[in-house]
């Protein structure tokens, strides 16, 4: 099995070490990580990213001497609003030959929202529906904005801001409502070439769901799209390759025969 999407100390959000992802792939008899570390451009300055990442690009060197031939590591990173910087986000593509250009949105300046997602008070009593669908309908205006200007491979976690919307908070919001512009984003990966992520978060999590949801995957397959990643998100160890297998059947009973991972910004296809 191939984890697209894996995070580690070079991420704000996570503590794992290079060294912790590779003992544990190999304890799993994964054939191949990639490390895809945070590129939240919107905070790049306050992280101090650049240093971060051409850290993330030295430990990757090490550990691929350390392990050989036990485990394939691949060098990606996630990168998001990268239209806030895009000179600073240019010198971090530059730090080296990425495997793997990761796309998401994280961060949205809207009315009532002034954080990433991940971090507001979805509640009721903090929020009315109308300005939850709001932002929703923001977040994938901005996704599709991303996916016709940034130089991507995969779009990541499509509906990522349910997890936390109806995950954390139970909100109940209806993916169906936002169906046309959901269809337009996965219309537009199609045309581009970019391979849509399918991200197994939710299944260590207590929505029990992958990002984005089987319905939206089977639309995605109708369209024609073949293109598909599988990623963790795994910021512990424990959730590398995460509900893999549970998500390797769920694609064959849809009728895909394969997935992929990138190499050199190329996809590999990989038999289900």
């Amino acid at each position: 099995m191939f984890d697209s999407h894996i995070h580690t100390n070079h991420s704000v959000d996570s503590t794992q070490t290079i060294d912790e992802v590779c003992e544990r792939a190999i304890q799993m008899g994964l054939l191949a990580v990639t490390i895809s570390d945070h590129v939240d451009v919107c905070f790049a300055k306050k992280h101090g990213t650049y240093d971060t990442m051409k850290r993330c690009v030295e430990a990757v060197k090490g550990a691929r001497k350390r392990y050989g031939d036990s485990i394939h590591i691949l060098q990606g990173l996630e990168l998001a609003e990268d239209q806030f910087d895009p000179a600073l986000t240019e010198r971090i593509l530059s730090l080296c030959e990425y495997d793997v250009i990761l796309g998401s949105v994280h961060t949205l300046y809207v009315d009532g929202v002034e954080d990433s997602y991940s971090r507001v008070n979805w509640s009721a009593d903090a929020m009315e529906i109308g300005c939850v669908k709001a932002f929703f309908t923001a977040y994938l205006n901005a996704l599709r904005d991303m996916i016709d200007r940034a130089d991507i491979d995969v779009l990541c976690h499509l509906t990522c801001p349910l997890r936390y919307i109806n995950g954390k908070y139970n909100r109940g919001l209806d993916e169906n409502d936002f169906a046309d512009q959901i269809d337009a984003i996965l219309k537009a990966i199609i045309q581009k070439g970019i391979a849509l992520e399918v991200n197994t978060s939710g299944l260590a999590a207590s929505e029990k769901g992958t990002l984005p949801s089987e319905e939206i995957i089977r639309r995605y397959f109708g369209m024609g799209g073949r293109l598909i990643t599988l990623g963790s998100d795994a910021h512990v160890p424990q959730n590398i390759a995460v509900g893999f297998d549970r998500v390797k059947n769920m694609l064959r009973s849809i009728g895909f025969t394969e997935y992929c991972y990138f190499e050199k910004r190329k996809p590999k296809f990989i038999s289900l």
